[in-house]
């Protein structure tokens, strides 16, 4: 689901669903079908190993349509109905899909060029995510304090985060909160300094966005 494989449709009726292992698996997901990287429609696997739609229509699928499992945050309006169907039917997933904590952008949001803020964001949560494979720009200062946070994308994109009053990866006691007053994406390899924000937030993988989001922003306790 987060590293976007697709395989061929014939590969879950003559493949996936005949094992005995990953067949129970496999009909407890939601899949997409795509084209060219593209959701094109939702569907599940149905109690006699057919693909159903959002509507419990059979769906015929050209055994070489591309197959994924789906990201919730691809189903924007449809996905409280694919979870009730989800629990209509009692299907247990094998993992947080159709009920996972996800962010939608709103049409406006995806047309704007940055986000407002939000918080406040624990600061030692920030110190988590600078400890791993989240970037920050105290390196470039003298003080050591990070005022922005950066994480990488697919698609030559970068994720910027802009937090006030900023920490040091360092703190041994990170104690306090962070706001963050602005979210905004930029070109992979420039280096984030531009005052205009230039590329729309809906050009971002919706996928991977709504995960890093979630990562930053998820309630504590």
């Amino acid at each position: 689901m987060l590293t976007r494989r697709v395989r061929p449709a014939r590969d879950l009726t003559t493949v996936l669903l005949p094992h005995p292992v990953l067949g129970p698996i496999v009909r407890r997901v939601l899949w997409g079908e795509y084209d060219a990287g593209r959701l094109v429609r939702a569907l599940r696997i149905a109690e006699d190993g057919s693909l159903a739609d959002r509507h419990d229509t059979t769906a015929a699928v050209d055994p070489g349509a591309s197959l994924g499992i789906l990201h919730p945050a691809e189903l924007r309006d449809e996905l409280a109905g694919w979870a009730q169907t989800f629990a209509d039917y009692e299907v247990l997933q094998p993992f947080p899909q159709v009920n996972r904590p996800v962010v939608t952008l709103a049409d406006e949001q995806r047309a704007a060029t940055s986000l407002t803020g939000f918080g406040p964001v624990p600061t030692d949560r920030v110190v988590r995510l600078l400890g791993g494979r989240w970037s920050g720009n105290g390196y470039l200062t003298a003080g050591r304090v990070h005022t922005r946070l950066a994480r990488d994308l697919p698609g030559d994109l970068t994720l910027v985060v802009e937090i006030s009053p900023g920490t040091t990866s360092s703190a041994s006691d990170p104690t306090g909160y962070q706001q963050v007053t602005e979210v905004w994406l930029d070109r992979h390899w420039s280096d984030h300094w531009q005052a205009a924000r230039v590329v729309p937030m809906g050009a971002a993988d919706a996928a991977a966005l709504s995960e890093l989001l979630v990562e930053l922003s998820a309630p504590t306790g």
